[in-house]
């Protein structure tokens, strides 16, 4: 946290893609180990914003349901990203 925001977020960023891969690659037990270091960090960040936890669990009950697919559907050019087009027919 000394390095300050930025220094943070990069670590959290780094920890994310480190996950992914692992989880792409089928590796369980380090995507556990890569999971755990990325909720971590994901709290490091969280503190340094002034985040509470309570505000995320609000936020997820808030958007159940909406997260994904739904949450695409309300903005048609990531619906698109996401499908890989740009028509809709």
């Amino acid at each position: 946290m000394a390095r300050g925001t930025a220094k943070v977020a990069q670590k959290l960023g780094e920890e994310a893609v480190e996950c992914v891969i692992e989880a792409a690659l089928g590796n369980r037990e380090a995507t556990v180990l890569e999971s755990a270091d990325l909720l971590y960090h994901l709290v490091i960040v969280w503190v340094e914003a002034g985040i509470q936890p309570e505000e995320v669990w609000a936020e997820l009950v808030r958007s159940e349901g909406v997260i994904g697919v739904a949450e695409k559907a309300a903005n048609p050019r990531g619906l698109f990203r996401a499908a890989g087009t740009t028509k809709l027919f």
